[in-house]
C-alpha cells in the first residue's frame, strides 16, 4: 500500500498503486498492478517468495467509491514461513 515519496529516505519504496487506481478501466490494471507489486518485493524484500496473486472486484456500498481486493500467498524460506496469505482492500473514488 505504500506509493513511492511516502517513505523518507528511500522514494521509490512501495508498489505504487495509487496513481495506477486511476486506470482501473484498462484491461491491463490487474496485470500492472501484480508486476508493481513483485517489483517492489524483490526489490525490497527478496526473501519473500510471492506464490499466488488475485484481484477482487467487490461490490461498492455507495455507487461513487469501487472496492478492489489485492489478495497474495506468500513464502519466506528463511524463517520457515510457509503458505501465508495478506489481503489489501483498496478504495478507490469513482
Amino acid at each position: 500500500m505504500t506509493n513511492h515519496g511516502e517513505r523518507v529516505g528511500i522514494y521509490d519504496f512501495g508498489a505504487n498503486l495509487s496513481p495506477l487506481t486511476h486506470e482501473l478501466a484498462q484491461p491491463i490494471w490487474e496485470e500492472e498492478a501484480m508486476v508493481r507489486i513483485k517489483t517492489a518485493v524483490s526489490k525490497f524484500m527478496p526473501y519473500v517468495e510471492l506464490r499466488t496473486f488475485e484481484i477482487k472486484h467487490i461490490d461498492p456500498e455507495f455507487q461513487s467509491v469501487a472496492k478492489i481486493a489485492i489478495r497474495m500467498t506468500y513464502t519466506v524460506q528463511n524463517v520457515q514461513v510457509v503458505e501465508r496469505a495478506l489481503e489489501v482492500i483498496m478504495n478507490v473514488a469513482g
